[in-house]
């Protein structure tokens, strides 16, 4: 695959993907695999203790599964498109076969070069990769949750119409802790506080953020 500004080529949806559904949207880095910046390398994926059996039980619960992950990286020129192609494909294999339905990633940046220096709608806090999610599979996100480390997760889940947020503490989640705080504070959407993702096993209003 090349570094083309095509945005087939940064959507991987699963022969036989749930559709229909409400989804647990999942950033990537730092929420569901230890946080390496620009991580272009296969070696370097390592799940979050338990993110595997957490997935599988919010897909047995009848979620679809989508990760939504920015890659600026590539934008920067830190990480090429087949680098991150890579990660994204062993980032599956730990997980297992037909756990993910769909995979999204945007490599732009405002601060980058060529063809992805741009604040594209795709790239979190904006909406757009859930919106794109939500298009192909017929997501219902009323029903959905939005889980990730950074406030831009929560941003994007709010704005994508997703009524559970859910903030992990892993990755930048404790940088970021008092920033979504803030925010969700602000919001008519319940969200919740984990220490990591498969705390979404105990997902109650008792560990409401706000």
């Amino acid at each position: 695959m090349t570094a083309v500004a095509d945005l087939t080529a940064w959507e991987r949806i699963r022969d036989g993907a749930r559709t229909g559904a409400p989804a647990v949207f999942l950033d990537r880095d730092g929420t569901v695999i230890e946080n390496v910046p620009y991580l272009d390398c296969p070696d370097g994926v390592r799940l979050i203790d338990g993110a595997r059996e957490a997935i599988r039980g919010c897909r047995a619960q009848g979620y679809a599964i989508v990760i939504v992950t920015n890659q600026s990286g590539v934008a920067r020129g830190l990480l090429t498109a087949d680098q991150y192609r890579a990660v994204e494909g062993r980032v599956l294999d730990c997980l297992g076969a037909d756990l993910v339905d769909a995979v999204y990633a945007c490599p732009f940046h405002p601060a980058g070069a060529g063809a992805f220096a741009a604040d594209h709608p795709w790239r979190k806090p904006a909406a757009g990769m859930l919106e794109a999610a939500r298009t192909r599979l017929s997501i219902d996100m009323r029903n959905s949750i939005m889980v990730g480390d950074s406030l831009s997760d929560m941003q994007a889940g709010a704005a994508a119409g997703v009524r559970r947020l859910v903030h992990v503490l892993t990755g930048h989640g404790l940088a970021e802790r008092e920033a979504v705080a803030g925010f969700v504070a602000g919001i008519a959407a319940p969200a919740w506080s984990m220490d990591y993702l498969p705390s979404i096993a105990q997902l109650s209003p008792e560990r409401c953020v706000a």
